[in-house]
Order: structure tokens, then C-alpha cells, then sequence
């Protein structure tokens, strides 16, 4: 499991994490839409889970009890922000 800002492997145990968890790395939330395997870009309120209530930032912890750490390696469909600030 990977932060969605930094791509810094993340260490849970299952795919428990709390609300207040931040990477280790960065800082940034981990209980985020970008880290959770329901995230699609594509999709109404950018979640594969119909009719669920809309978090309007993406990047920033919320309490969604819908929450599921994704598994595959880091990034999402879009590149995180840290990656495009790094190419320039």
C-alpha cells in the first residue's frame, strides 16, 4: 500500500487505518479518497459506490465508512501532486 501524494510504501496491518493516520514520509492524510481502491476520476462523486455522500476534497482525511485501502502500487489514474511538482 502506498501514500497517493508521495508514492511512500505504507505499513498497515490489514486494511485498518485510521482517520487521523498520515504517511510517515509526507505528512499527508491517509483515510483519503485518493488512497481508497473505490476511487474512480471517471464515476459520479469520483467513487465506484453509488449514491455514496460526496467528499469534496479528495486529498484530505474524511470520515467515509466506505473507506478500503487500495492494494496496487501508488498513484491513481491521475499523478499525484508531488510527482508533477517534481518534474519541473
Amino acid at each position: 500500500m502506498y501514500c497517493f501524494y508521495c508514492n511512500n510504501k505504507v505499513d498497515l496491518l490489514g486494511n485498518q487505518v485510521s482517520f487521523r493516520a498520515t504517511c510517515e514520509k509526507c505528512q499527508s492524510d491517509l483515510h483519503v479518497c485518493k488512497n481508497c481502491k473505490h476511487y474512480t476520476p471517471n464515476k459520479r462523486n469520483e467513487c465506484a459506490i453509488a449514491d455514496i455522500e460526496q467528499v469534496k476534497d479528495k486529498e484530505k482525511r474524511n470520515f467515509c465508512e466506505e473507506f478500503n485501502y487500495r492494494k496496487e502500487g501508488g498513484g491513481n489514474t491521475t499523478p499525484s501532486r508531488k510527482v508533477w511538482e517534481d518534474l519541473f
